[in-house]
């Protein structure tokens, strides 16, 4: 089957994306968490009394986090709960051991850098155990006997005890440097495959990282360990409710907003607005011919140009080929200009059919782009517009307007724009 290319703009996958603001929003919560559990670690009237809740506190967290992530499937942030839970929670009953806490100084980092990597799969499949059994086979062969690997962690710890490096840090950590190396390496291999990969797992894997190995640094005071974990448990919630809202409200295949978040918008709406219905022409024929993935890219491409509309629109994915942009506080007359330049730049988007001889990659694909490669296809699209009237008091009465004037469009030859 032949694959399909268009602008770059056009083909970056908005799946992967997350906006600035979540992105944001999640740094705030982590530097939030972080510094609360930091000012209670380090409050020893505050430490005295956080005590008493030692360990139901981190616990509850805990748990409440890994139920969110097991109801939203993640599989990624249940596991790194699972191995932050089990090196640590054993250090809020009491004074750790100090094996026990340069063990969980090496090992967390590099298992939430490993976990980072790997992809979303089923706890339940046979892969999904082995690697449950990864997360917890460390802590729990160090909980059954306490100085197992006791002579080779000795051995690792002398062999990288780096004098000079270890009186530099001294002021600042009890850890040794190999742990320190460990968790900025860490954190280092988690921010590539963050922007390798450009799905959100750097944010809060780096979270989860930076609370774990201050949990590690305060080992000695049970109370400041349990700080630590409740922080790491609220990073998690936040990211996980972040991820239920975009499940619910964002098209995962555009970008866009979705039918719910539509349905908000038209709840809002004041008493002059004007809604636009899209459509993309022949695109049943076009999924035939060129099959699915070819059209998932058009729609991605669609979806693009209609994040770029002007006139003060916001666009939304109703449905199939579909597309609703809400205008607040405009006619209909005063938002057809945008409309047709939205038609227009559809009309003109680049959209290559990339045959079997053209490289797979997209930067060999941008090289040879336009030597012959593959076939252009012409992608277009229907809009009709319709505003509220003394008739039509509720908008869902003016998105079926703007839907016959789409279907008057689609009548009139397609690729117009056709107010109602």
């Amino acid at each position: 089957m032949r694959r399909v290319s268009s602008a770059p703009s056009a083909t970056a996958s908005p799946t992967v994306t997350v906006t600035l603001a979540q992105h944001a929003l999640r740094f705030a919560t982590t530097l939030l968490a972080l510094g609360a559990a930091w000012f209670v670690a380090s409050s020893a009237g505050l430490a005295g009394g956080w005590g008493a809740l030692v360990p139901t506190a981190p616990v509850a967290a805990l748990a409440a986090a890994m139920l969110l992530a097991a109801r939203f499937r993640k599989e990624r942030i249940f596991l790194a709960l699972v191995v932050i839970g089990a090196w640590t929670v054993p250090m809020t009953l009491g004074p750790a051991d100090l094996a026990a806490v340069h063990w969980a100084a090496l090992v967390v980092p590099l298992s939430l850098a490993v976990l980072a990597w790997l992809p979303e799969a089923e706890l339940t499949g046979p892969w999904g155990l082995v690697r449950l059994a990864a997360a917890v086979g460390p802590a729990a062969a160090h909980a059954y006997a306490p100085h197992w690997g006791a002579g080779g962690l000795e051995a690792l710890l002398e062999a990288t005890g780096w004098p000079e490096v270890a009186t530099a840090l001294a002021p600042y950590t009890p850890l040794p440097p190999v742990a320190v190396a460990t968790g900025v390496g860490a954190a280092l291999v988690i921010a590539a495959r963050g922007i390798t990969a450009r799905r959100p797992v750097a944010g809060p894997s780096i979270g989860l990282l930076a609370a774990a190995v201050l949990a590690v640094h305060v080992a000695p005071d049970p109370a400041a360990v349990s700080a630590f974990l409740t922080a790491a448990a609220l990073v998690c919630v936040v990211t996980l409710v972040q991820t239920s809202w975009r499940m619910a409200y964002v098209d995962e295949l555009t970008g866009l907003p979705g039918r719910r978040a539509l349905e908000e918008a038209l709840d809002r709406l004041g008493r002059r607005y004007a809604v636009a219905m899209v459509d993309v022409d022949h695109f049943k024929k076009f999924n035939d011919t060129y099959g699915h993935e070819a059209g998932d890219q058009v729609l991605r491409m669609v979806g693009a140009k209609l994040r770029a509309v002007e006139g003060g629109g916001r666009a939304y994915r109703y449905g199939g080929e579909e597309f609703t942009v809400v205008f607040p506080g405009a006619e209909p007359r005063e938002v057809v200009p945008a409309l047709e330049a939205l038609r227009q730049a559809i009309e003109a988007g680049p959209f290559v059919l990339r045959g079997p001889e053209r490289p797979a990659r997209k930067r060999q694909g941008r090289l040879v782009r336009g030597v012959g490669g593959g076939k252009t296809v012409r992608v277009t699209a229907s809009i009709g517009v319709a505003g509220r009237v003394a008739a039509t008091r509720d908008p869902r009465e003016v998105v079926k307007a703007a839907d016959k004037a789409l279907y008057r469009a689609k009548k009139k030859g397609r690729n117009q724009v056709c107010a109602g």
